[in-house]
């Protein structure tokens, strides 16, 4: 049987930029239209190549809580929220920009990443992605209003008319259940693997699941 609206759906990347080239080159065998649930940064060493590769190859991701992180501490700072990014793998996203010093300010953070044009991405980012038959999000979607559950719940979301496809919770293996929801986060950044979903659009159905070894350049 021909499949002809494929689309993929990549789990959490985390900086694991060597991991997601290589998993892009075996999702393109079926379709060059791709999306992710977002939380492409932090805790892996290559976050800004990471951002860099999905501009460059048009996937389209939603915002996840570590990007809400970084908007946050860099269009509002204050000392709390920096620590709150650097305690949540912060520091290896700066450090993908910039090398760290004591006396490094947030001006040069946000400096560096308006310099590779990737403020303006990460600010585009949307909370969600609504398709045919999917609803793409970070951590499942609960309502338009509520955004807050949308990049930070760890409940089952609701059921809804497609199938929801989120990550935001780390799994040895991808999680589903019929006609309801996928969780795609396989614990890349935790030396797992990066995994991808094959969707037919024309029925919502998985078609396929592509998985990737965490590549060790990428966390060591």
């Amino acid at each position: 049987m021909e499949f002809k609206n494929l689309v993929a759906v990549i789990g959490d990347i985390h900086g694991c930029y060597y991991t997601l080239s290589a998993l892009y080159e075996k999702i393109i065998n079926y379709t060059s239209e791709i999306y992710s649930v977002g939380d492409l940064i932090d805790r892996g060493n290559y976050s800004k190549d990471v951002i860099e590769f999905c501009i460059e190859f048009n996937i389209k991701p939603v915002l996840g809580n570590h990007e809400f992180m970084l908007l946050d501490v860099l269009e509002k700072p204050n000392q709390s929220k920096l620590d709150l990014h650097f305690r949540n793998g912060g520091m290896k996203t700066a450090n993908s920009y910039f090398k760290l010093t004591d006396e490094s300010k947030l001006e040069e953070y946000r400096e560096a990443l308006n310099n590779a044009n990737h403020f303006k991405f990460l600010k585009s980012l949307p909370y969600f992605i609504e398709l045919e038959t999917v609803m793409i999000s970070h951590a499942g979607f609960h309502s338009y209003y509520d955004t807050e559950k949308i990049i930070w719940s760890r409940d089952k979301p609701p059921k809804l008319n497609k199938l929801q496809i989120f990550g935001h919770t780390p799994l040895k293996s991808p999680l589903h259940k019929k006609n309801y929801f996928l969780n795609i986060d396989t614990g890349a950044v935790y030396n797992q693997k990066l995994t991808a979903v094959i969707i037919d659009l024309d029925t919502g159905k998985i078609i396929d699941f592509i998985s990737i070894e965490t590549k060790f350049i990428d966390i060591t």
